[in-house]
């Protein structure tokens, strides 16, 4: 992950590697556990892209620390992906993200 100063804000920022080979650029958007699973998750999203509605999609992943890495892993269940769009719907409502 690195950091990068975005108009007058600094913004975290991650490389992934694509399924076809290619390096994209996400923002880190944030944070956060959740009791219910005792796992984090990371929200993520394309920097100046919108979807058909004009609202910026949202990736969200359960994430493992391991020393200075940082290991990516995909919400597979529909209960645990319940759960992390609660919490991201209760962090945009609150404006924190």
């Amino acid at each position: 992950m690195t950091e990068k100063k975005q108009g007058t804000e600094l913004v975290e920022t991650i490389v992934l590697d694509t399924e076809d080979g290619k390096k994209e650029e996400f923002q880190v958007l944030g944070y956060f556990e959740l009791k219910e699973t005792g796992k984090k998750y990371v929200l993520l999203t394309h920097e100046d892209t919108q979807n058909e509605d004009g609202e910026q999609d949202v990736f969200a992943y359960r994430y493992y620390e391991e020393g200075e890495n940082i290991t990516l892993e995909e919400i597979e269940s529909d209960e645990e992906w319940n759960m992390v769009e609660e919490t991201l719907n209760t962090l945009v409502d609150e404006e924190v993200i």
